[in-house]
C-alpha cells in the first residue's frame, strides 16, 4: 500500500507503529512458573523491541495531522519505548513486585508451536531482531510529537491490575 501510494504521487504520510504494549496482556502475558516466578518469550534475542501503548499512537497521528505539510511524503515511526526482552522483564519485575524473566525462543522453535500465525510471528520477531537493531530516533521523534507518550514502565503501572 505504501509503495503504491508513493508511486502514484498521492500526497501521503506513513506511520510505522511499533509492537503494542497491549500484546503483553493478550498474546505474551507473563506465565507463572513452578517456582513462583513468571516468564514470557519470543524470538527477539537481545535486540531491543520497540513498543508503544495503542492509545499513544493516536497522539502522534494527531500531531502529524496538525502539521500536515511538515510530514507529507515522510514515514514516521511511532515508538514509546525501545527495550530488550530482559529490560521488559526488569520493568515487569520492578513494577509488579514479582520476578519476571524473558525467555528467548529461537525462531524455528517458535514457528513450530503450531498455533495459527506462529510462523508469521516468528518471522516478524526474527526480522526485527536481524534488521531493526534499535529505534531510538523514532522514540525521540515520537516523544517530541506527543510529549505525553508513555514509557513501558508507566504503561505497566497504569495497567497493573490487568496483570
Amino acid at each position: 500500500m505504501e509503495a503504491h501510494a508513493r508511486e502514484s504521487g498521492i500526497p501521503s504520510t506513513f506511520v510505522h507503529v511499533a509492537f503494542y504494549f497491549e500484546n503483553f496482556l493478550t498474546f505474551f502475558p507473563p506465565q507463572k512458573q513452578a517456582d513462583g516466578s513468571y516468564t514470557f518469550g519470543f524470538p527477539q534475542g537481545d535486540t531491543p523491541l520497540a513498543g508503544v501503548a495503542i492509545e499513544d499512537a493516536g497522539g502522534v497521528v494527531s500531531a502529524i495531522f496538525d502539521r500536515r505539510a511538515d510530514f507529507l511524503g515522510t514515514t514516521v515511526g511511532i515508538v514509546g519505548d525501545d527495550l530488550t526482552g530482559a529490560e521488559y522483564a526488569a520493568v515487569f519485575s520492578r513494577t509488579l513486585g514479582r520476578t519476571v524473566r524473558y525467555n528467548h525462543i529461537p525462531r524455528e522453535v517458535y514457528a513450530a508451536f503450531g498455533f495459527p500465525g506462529a510462523g508469521e510471528l516468528a518471522d516478524m520477531f526474527d526480522f526485527n531482531r536481524r534488521y531493526i537493531p534499535e529505534r531510538k530516533a523514532d522514540l525521540a521523534a515520537s516523544r517530541a510529537l506527543y510529549p505525553a507518550m508513555r514509557t513501558f514502565e508507566t504503561w505497566v503501572a497504569a495497567n497493573r491490575e490487568r496483570f
